[in-house]
C-alpha cells in the first residue's frame, strides 16, 4: 500500500526551497511527488520536450535526476536523513521517451546504524510495460547542521529541521 508523502515534505514552506526535482512552484523543475510504498519510494511521471535531448527522447542527465531526486528523498522521507550525493553511477537500457508516463522507484540498499556517514540506494525507471530504462546506484553523505547552516540563505531558518541533520 502507497501513501502520498507531500504533506510530510519538512521544508515544503520554507522560504526559498526552489527544488529542481520536487518543488511544484519551480517553473523549470520537473516536480515529482513521491509516495512511499512498502520497499521505498515511487512516482510517476511524465516528461516533455523541455526536458529531450534528441527529439522525443529525454535527455540523460534529467533522468538520472529523476533517480537522484527520488533515492535521495527517500533517505530524507523514511530515514530522516538529508544528505547530499557523492556519487552517482546509471545505467542506460533503453530510451526514455517525451510524453510517456514511467514509473520512478528508489529503495535504500544499506540501513546503516545512526552514526554512519554514508548511504547506499537503488533506483530505476520503469516504462509502462514494467520494463526497466535506467537503473542508478547513489552514495550519499548525510549533511552536518553546519552545512546545512551554510548552504542555505538564511542559516536560521534550517534550525527548525535540524533532527535531518547529523
Amino acid at each position: 500500500m502507497s501513501h502520498e508523502i507531500e504533506e510530510a515534505r519538512p521544508w515544503r514552506n520554507l522560504e526559498g526551497y526552489f527544488c529542481f526535482g520536487c518543488c511544484p512552484e519551480n517553473p523549470a523543475g520537473i516536480a515529482l511527488r513521491p509516495v512511499a510504498t512498502a520497499s521505498g519510494l515511487a512516482c510517476s511521471f511524465s516528461l516533455d520536450r523541455r526536458h529531450e535531448s534528441y527529439p522525443g527522447v529525454i535527455h540523460g542527465g534529467v533522468a538520472t535526476a529523476v533517480l537522484d531526486e527520488i533515492m535521495g528523498n527517500a533517505l530524507v522521507f523514511l530515514l530522516h536523513k538529508a544528505c547530499f550525493t557523492i556519487s552517482l553511477r546509471s545505467r542506460f537500457l533503453a530510451p526514455i521517451r517525451t510524453g510517456r508516463t514511467y514509473q520512478a522507484v528508489a529503495t535504500i540498499r544499506d540501513r546503516p546504524g545512526p552514526s554512519t556517514e554514508q548511504f547506499t540506494c537503488e533506483g530505476e525507471i520503469l516504462n509502462e510495460h514494467g520494463e526497466s530504462a535506467l537503473f542508478a546506484t547513489g552514495t550519499y553523505r548525510w549533511i552536518t547542521a553546519e552545512q546545512a547552516g551554510v548552504m542555505h540563505p538564511n542559516p536560521a531558518s534550517v534550525a527548525e529541521f535540524r533532527k535531518y541533520f547529523k
